[in-house]
Parts: structure tokens; sequence; C-alpha cells
């Protein structure tokens, strides 16, 4: 496989929101691109948040703690990959919802596909799930 590299008109990263945050994780998002910008030396946008209206029922379960999870792999495939920008070189998604890989797996903290440059992370273990 190739390495992803930047090129004559890819050479954006995105930073993809998606679900409703608060303010300190309004924070960590522009970190995050903040941080993007300076290490990969490339323009990191982010784009305006999605509603968590954009999952369907079919990729929810709710875990054994009460919370709900989103199926990983339903974001990358069916969201990121069809949003990603003409300029991106990456797009990668941020959640503050929990995510499962596959339904024997408990949690994951995100899943990528190096192939397609997307790939999904959820803030939400970082902090027991709890950002004030």
């Amino acid at each position: 496989m190739e390495k992803i590299k930047p090129e004559a008109g890819k050479n954006s990263i995105y930073l993809q929101p998606i679900g409703t945050f608060g303010d300190l994780q309004k924070k960590e998002i522009q970190l995050t691109q903040e941080y993007l910008k300076i290490y990969f030396q490339l323009e990191t946008k982010i784009l305006p948040a999605l509603s968590n209206d954009i999952f369907p029922k079919s990729v929810r379960r709710i875990f054994k703690d009460g919370q709900e999870q989103i199926l990983a792999g339903y974001v990358l495939d069916s969201i990121l990959i069809k949003r990603k920008p003409k300029d991106a070189v990456a797009l990668m998604g941020i959640t503050e919802r929990d995510l499962f890989p596959k339904p024997e797996w408990n949690y994951v903290f995100g899943l990528a596909s190096y192939q397609d440059g997307v790939a999904v992370t959820s803030m939400y273990r970082f902090a027991n799930g709890n950002l004030t």
C-alpha cells in the first residue's frame, strides 16, 4: 500500500465533528486542529458539526453501562468516505459518543481506513464520558 502524502490539489486535513459538544470538547477539537496543522505542516480545517441523527438505529446499541454506542465502521464507510472533501489528504471524524467495532467487542477509541484516508475517534472514554 502506498504511503498517504499530500500532493497538488490534495493537501488539507479535515476534522468532522459529529454530535453535540460542550465548551471543553469544542476547545479540544480546536487544539487538535492546531496540533495537526503544526505537526503535519498542512492546512487543517474543522467542518461544521453533524448531528447524531445521522446515525440510524441499526448502528446504535446500548452498552452495559447504559451508554449508547455507535458502530465505528459505519462512520467510516457510510459517512466519512462520502463526505471527504476533494482536496483532503485525510478526514478525521470526532464524536462524543462511544464507539464499537463489532458486536463482540466492548468498545474502541477509534478506527481508521488507511486506504481511504478516513478515521473516526471518540472523546467519550477519555474522561469517563463526562467532560465539564
